[in-house]
C-alpha cells in the first residue's frame, strides 16, 4: 500500500510541475518590448518577467533622451503591476492595461499625488516572437537602436505606386515607406520601419575583425553587414518584397538571410502564399549554414513543372560555354523546396538553397494559369480574383 501511495504521489508532484511550468513559462500580455512615452518622454521599455537574478536581464526602460536606464520589477503582492526602481521615484507604482499591441496607463506614486502618464506600442518583427527577452544580446532592449538618425528618401515608383527608401545614416542598411495614409499602409510602415531597427541591431552586434580581435563589441564596419528591402511587384491588392542583407560577423563564410515577403494592401498583414497551395501549411523559419529562410515543400506536380522550368534556364544560360551545367543540374533536379513571390507574371519560385547552393538558384516564374491545378480552394478564389483585376 505504501508503495502505491507513494506512486501515487509521485504523478501527482509530476501533474502538478507540469501545471506550474505551463503557468511560469506563458508569458503575460506586457511581456516584449514597447516604445512610446512616460510623461511626455520617449522611452524603450523592456518587461519580462525572470526569476534569475542574471544582470544579463534588465527589465526596465530606457528615457532615449538621456539614455538612463531605470529598472522595473514585478510588484510580488500584486501580478497586474510593476514597482520602479528609481532612487528618485522608489515608490512608483505602474498600473496599465494591455490590449492587443498597445499599452495604456500611469506610473503612480503610493500617496497618489503624482502620476506619470504611460501610452505605448509594442514593438513587433514579422519573423520574432511577440514576448522578446530583455537581454540586449537577445533582442533590441538597446537605445543605440531607437536613436539612430533615419534618412528619408526621394519618392520611387513602382507599377505606378510610390513608396520612399529609408536609411539608416552612415550605414548599408535601408527599408521601405509606402507612401499613403490608410490604415493597412500606415500598419505595414510600422512593421518595415521595425525591420530596419532590427537589421540595424543585428549590425550593431557584427563587430569588425580588428574589434572583435580586440574583445570590443557593439562596433560596425561597412563592409561587414548590409540589408536592403525592394518591392518586386505591387497591385491594388498585393505587394511582394524581397528582404535581403548579408553579413560578416566571423565564420567560414558570409552569413545570408532573405525571405521573400507578399503582403495584402486590405488588411495590412503579410501572407503565407503557399497557403494557397494544397496540402500546405503555415511556412517556417528554418535555419541551416546560419541562413533563415522561409522555404516550403512544392506539391509533386507543381516540384515537376519546376524542375523542367529550373533545368531549361540553366542549360539556356550555359549556352556558349559560360558555365558548367552539370555544377548545379543535379541541386536543381534533386530540389523539392521554394521561396515564393507574386510577380508580374504569375508567380516566381526561387530554390531553397544553402549557401554553398546560391549560385544555382533561379528564378522559375510560373504563369497563373500553370499553377492553378495545384491551389486549393482559397487559392483558386485569390488567383481568380488577381486575374479580373488585370483584365477589368
Amino acid at each position: 500500500m505504501s508503495m502505491l501511495c507513494r506512486w501515487i504521489g509521485l504523478v501527482l508532484q509530476s501533474f502538478h510541475l507540469q501545471a506550474l511550468a505551463s503557468v511560469d513559462t506563458k508569458p503575460k500580455p506586457e511581456e516584449g518590448l514597447w516604445t512610446g512615452s512616460l510623461a511626455g518622454r520617449s522611452v524603450l521599455v523592456c518587461l519580462q518577467r525572470d526569476t534569475a537574478t542574471d544582470s544579463e536581464y534588465q527589465p526596465g526602460f530606457f528615457d532615449l533622451r538621456t539614455g538612463k536606464l531605470i529598472r522595473l520589477r514585478p510588484d510580488p503582492t500584486n501580478e497586474t503591476q510593476w514597482l520602479q526602481d528609481d532612487p528618485k521615484d522608489a515608490a512608483m507604482r505602474w498600473v496599465f492595461k494591455v490590449q492587443g499591441d498597445r499599452l495604456q496607463g500611469a506610473a503612480i506614486s503610493d500617496t497618489g499625488s503624482r502620476s506619470a502618464p504611460i501610452s505605448l506600442s509594442r514593438f513587433r518583427v514579422s519573423h520574432r516572437p511577440d514576448h522578446q527577452s530583455c537581454s540586449p544580446r537577445e533582442s533590441l532592449f538597446d537605445p543605440k537602436v531607437f536613436t539612430h538618425k533615419i534618412l528619408v528618401g526621394q519618392e520611387k515608383t513602382l507599377q505606378d505606386k510610390r513608396y520612399r527608401v529609408l536609411t539608416a545614416k552612415g550605414k548599408d542598411i535601408s527599408a521601405i515607406e509606402l507612401i499613403g495614409d490608410t490604415a493597412p499602409i500606415k500598419q505595414m510602415n510600422r512593421w518595415f520601419a521595425n525591420q530596419l531597427r532590427e537589421d540595424l541591431n543585428e549590425a550593431f552586434n557584427c563587430p569588425d575583425s580588428e574589434a572583435r580581435d580586440a574583445g570590443v563589441s557593439r562596433t560596425y564596419n561597412p563592409q561587414n553587414f548590409d540589408s536592403r528591402m525592394e518591392p518586386l511587384f505591387w497591385s491594388d491588392r498585393w505587394l511582394s518584397i524581397l528582404v535581403h542583407n548579408s553579413s560578416f560577423c566571423g565564420g567560414a563564410h558570409t552569413n545570408i538571410f532573405f525571405r521573400y515577403q507578399t503582403w495584402d494592401l486590405a488588411s495590412g498583414r503579410e501572407i503565407d502564399l503557399w497557403r494557397w497551395f494544397r496540402g500546405q501549411s503555415q511556412g517556417k523559419i528554418s535555419i541551416q549554414s546560419q541562413e533563415f529562410r522561409y522555404g516550403q515543400t512544392a506539391p509533386d506536380g507543381l516540384n515537376r513543372l519546376l524542375v523542367k522550368k529550373a533545368v531549361a534556364l540553366r542549360l539556356a544560360r550555359s549556352k556558349g560555354g559560360k558555365t558548367n551545367p552539370e555544377q548545379c543540374l543535379e541541386a536543381l533536379r534533386t530540389n523539392n523546396e521554394y521561396l515564393v513571390y507574386l510577380s508580374q507574371g504569375g508567380m516566381t519560385f526561387i530554390p531553397d538553397f544553402n549557401y554553398a547552393g546560391l549560385g544555382c538558384a533561379e528564378d522559375i516564374e510560373t504563369s497563373l494559369d500553370e499553377i492553378t491545378p495545384f491551389l486549393n480552394s482559397e487559392g483558386k478564389r485569390q488567383v481568380a480574383a488577381i486575374k479580373a483585376a488585370s483584365n477589368p
